[in-house]
C-alpha cells in the first residue's frame, strides 16, 4: 500500500508540472506490475488447529518466518503443523490415526485414510479434484522425507530458499485445498486468518 501511495504520488506530482514522459510511463507500469504481484502473492492461511497445546506458538513462527523471507526455517514447523491438522481432522471423521500398538501414523499415511473418507464419501465433485486427492498421499510422503532429509529437524544440509519457498507454497496450497473440502462439507467452522 506504501508503494502504490508513493507511485500515485509520483505520477499525480510529475504530471501537475508537465513533466510526464513515456519512460516515466514505463516504470509506472511496471511498478503497478510489482504492486500487482505483491498483492497476489498468497499469505500465510494456516487452518485452525484446536486439540493441541502451543498450536499457535507454532502458527505464529510458521508466519513469521514465511513473512520474512526464511521458508528454510519452516519445512520442519509446516511438517508437524500439517500432522496435527491431518489428525484432527481425522479424528474428526473417527479415523484411526494410529496402528494397532499405538504408533502415530506419519503424514502420509494419514492423507491415505483422509483420502480413502472422501473419495468414499464423495466429497470430490470433478476427477481433476480426486486425483489430486489421490496424489496428495506422494506430496506428504515426500514432505516428510524432506523433513527428515533437507530441514533442520535434523542435523542436514537444508534446502536452499527456492526450493524451500516452493516446498513450503506446494503444502500450504494443499492444506487450503483440504481446508477448502472441509469447509465445503461443513465439517469446519472457522479458520483462524
Amino acid at each position: 500500500n506504501m508503494l502504490k501511495g508513493f507511485c500515485d504520488y509520483f505520477m499525480f506530482a510529475m504530471a501537475e508540472y508537465s513533466c510526464w514522459s513515456p519512460e516515466d510511463e514505463q516504470d509506472y507500469r511496471l511498478v503497478q506490475e510489482i504492486i500487482e504481484r505483491l498483492k497476489s502473492s498468497e499469505s500465510v492461511n494456516l487452518p485452525e488447529v484446536q486439540r493441541y497445546e502451543n498450536i499457535d506458538m507454532l502458527a505464529q513462527d510458521i508466519e513469521h518466518n514465511i513473512n520474512n523471507g526464511t521458508p528454510e526455517l519452516v519445512l520442519d514447523r509446516l511438517h508437524t503443523y500439517a500432522t496435527l491438522y491431518l489428525r484432527e481432522i481425522c479424528n474428526n471423521y473417527n479415523l484411526p490415526i494410529a496402528d494397532d500398538k499405538g504408533n502415530m501414523y506419519s503424514i502420509d499415511g494419514l492423507a491415505g485414510k483422509l483420502k480413502t473418507y472422501y473419495i468414499e464419501n464423495n466429497y470430490c465433485k470433478s476427477e481433476f479434484s480426486t486425483q489430486a486427492i489421490k496424489t496428495m498421499i506422494s506430496l506428504f510422503a515426500k514432505f516428510n522425507d524432506i523433513r527428515n532429509d533437507n530441514s533442520f529437524a535434523h542435523p542436514n544440509d537444508v534446502l536452499d530458499k527456492a526450493e524451500a519457498e516452493y516446498v513450503v507454497k506446494t503444502m500450504l496450497s494443499t492444506l487450503q485445498f483440504i481446508t477448502k473440502i472441509e469447509e465445503a462439507n461443513n465439517t469446519i467452522d472457522e479458520l483462524p486468518f
